[in-house]
């Protein structure tokens, strides 16, 4: 956890990264990162959310946790801000990570949103768990509470499932209602720009499908499977 208080956006997560890629690429080492928890939302499916850790899965541990202790305390943070403190809790290989930053030294992943959505559901520590699971919930277009017990249950074996987590997933079912009937009844932002103009600036962007892909290179360490 960050010093004072301090809370780290997308932004300086991956201005970190970058530093990160520069220490091991000046010490010859090639790192991997399986990004879960607040800083994976943050990177890939919740703009504005913040983070005061970042959760990963590692390798080669020694070398990136000591590069990241010195970033750390260049920048006033806890030398644990990258840490690996959630690979005991992690439910299995996650088939589709999701990759947010690439070079020479270092390739970061991110949990894919199926992925982070169980171990949302299932930790459920407290409201920014609830709310990111909704988040992950509509952006996965999850409409009724059975589409998250399976997904559970598909993730997670069956004696790691409590009757709470029914509980639970019905809480987020309905938050992700709410939230998706705020956004219909909000009003739509017009575009006024000219519609060719509009047309071009959108087909140069990347699809949302090739991230991820077609990097040529392993995907990142994956997480070891827990349980039967």
């Amino acid at each position: 956890m960050n010093q004072h208080g301090a809370v780290l956006d997308a932004t300086h997560v991956r201005a970190l990264f970058q530093e990160l890629s520069d220490r091991l690429g000046a010490a010859g080492v090639h790192a991997q990162l399986f990004v879960v928890g607040g800083a994976a939302m943050a990177l890939a499916y919740d703009q504005g959310r913040l983070t005061r850790d970042v959760d990963a899965l590692f390798i080669p541990a020694p070398e990136v946790r000591e590069a990241a202790e010195m970033i750390g305390a260049s920048h006033g943070l806890e030398p644990d801000w990258l840490n690996d403190a959630a690979k005991g809790f992690l439910p299995g290989q996650d088939e589709h990570p999701v990759t947010v930053f690439e070079s020479e030294s270092l390739l970061v992943q991110v949990a894919s949103p199926e992925y982070l959505l169980a171990m949302k559901l299932h930790a459920s520590r407290d409201e920014r768990d609830l709310d990111d699971a909704a988040t992950l919930f509509l952006r996965l277009g999850y409409t009724t509470a059975e589409q998250g017990i399976e997904l559970l249950t598909s993730t997670y074996p069956t004696g790691r499932l409590l009757p709470r987590h029914r509980y639970i997933v019905e809480d987020v079912a309905q938050r992700s209602v709410a939230r998706r009937a705020e956004q219909k009844s909000a009003p739509q932002k017009t575009d006024r720009r000219p519609p060719q103009q509009s047309t071009e600036r959108r087909s140069k962007l990347p699809p949302s499908e090739a991230f991820g892909r077609g990097s040529g290179r392993p995907r990142g360490p994956q997480p070891p499977t827990l349980g039967p």
